[in-house]
């Protein structure tokens, strides 16, 4: 690998790993919370959805705005979001004030999963996308055990206010980062286009505007390849299927035996197909 894209791989898998860590420190306060606010189950249920529905909803938007602004800027505005509301989280004084701040911390820790992986995607253009995704993917699962983990043991030791506080500061640090490591990198900036050149995209952004899927920038001729085997292989299950299918239906309507193995050795190759009707 390039020492670029490692370093940029280096950069947003911190990213994940305290993204999913502000996650995962939910289940360690939530009993602490229902034990300290005599919350009912379905109070705690409730602030977890905050959390996670807030997460979940504004990752399409997030994705809308980086197109615009660059995923760096976005990525470092949520983060600083995510972790202010944990740090307010410390003086909350109940349930109401708990699943609007949990609410704030989830839309900010929206923008992670998609820019993160835009980032890297980009990074490796040339190769080893795959193994960069999911070194980044596997990040979040450290973070994960690791930060639930050491913060069970921070919240007894100093209390969980003191201790979510604490690590909600880690994360306005990390975000304060994000915009200059990111930029010295040469990752996640708005993309200049020529006005001349480039139609936006129509509906989802899913298309560009010759109606190739992804982004023209981003996708290769390995990408188009497979897309076209798996493509070829999906219609060879079919066509197998439809002409076994016919094998049980009254004669003279069956096909010999030697046209099914035929068509289904060769119908990958367009050149070597043979056409069949049960009709």
């Amino acid at each position: 690998m390039k020492a670029r894209p490692r370093a940029v791989l280096l950069a947003v898998s911190v990213i994940h790993f305290l993204h999913d860590g502000f996650s995962e420190t939910l289940y360690v306060f939530l009993p602490l919370w229902a034990s300290e606010f005599g919350l009912s189950l379905t109070q705690v249920g409730l602030i977890r959805t905050a959390y996670t529905g807030g997460m979940s909803a504004f990752q399409i938007p997030a994705g809308f705005l980086a197109e615009r602004l660059g995923e760096r800027k976005i990525l470092a505005l949520g983060t600083a979001v995510t972790a202010l509301g944990f740090v307010a989280a410390g003086w909350a004084g109940g349930f109401i004030s708990l699943l609007a701040l949990l609410l704030c911390a989830g839309l900010g820790s929206g923008v992670q999963h998609p820019l993160s992986s835009s980032i890297v995607s980009k990074a490796y253009e040339d190769g080893n996308r795959r193994t960069a995704l999911g070194t980044y993917n596997f990040s979040g699962d450290i973070g994960k055990a690791g930060v639930a983990a050491a913060i069970g043991v921070l919240a007894g030791l100093i209390g969980w206010r003191a201790a979510g506080a604490t690590y909600g500061v880690l994360g306005v640090a990390a975000a304060l980062a994000i915009v200059p490591m990111l930029s010295r990198l040469g990752a996640g900036g708005a993309e200049a286009r020529d006005a001349a050149d480039w139609t936006p995209p129509s509906g989802w952004g899913i298309r560009d505007g010759r109606g190739n899927v992804g982004d023209s920038r981003t996708r290769n001729d390995a990408y188009d390849s497979h897309l076209a085997r798996d493509t070829r292989v999906a219609i060879s299950h079919k066509a197998c299927a439809l002409l076994m299918a016919c094998q049980y239906m009254p004669q003279p309507r069956r096909i010999p035996h030697g046209i099914i193995y035929r068509q289904c050795m060769h119908s990958w190759n367009p050149e070597n197909r043979i056409d069949a009707e049960c009709a």
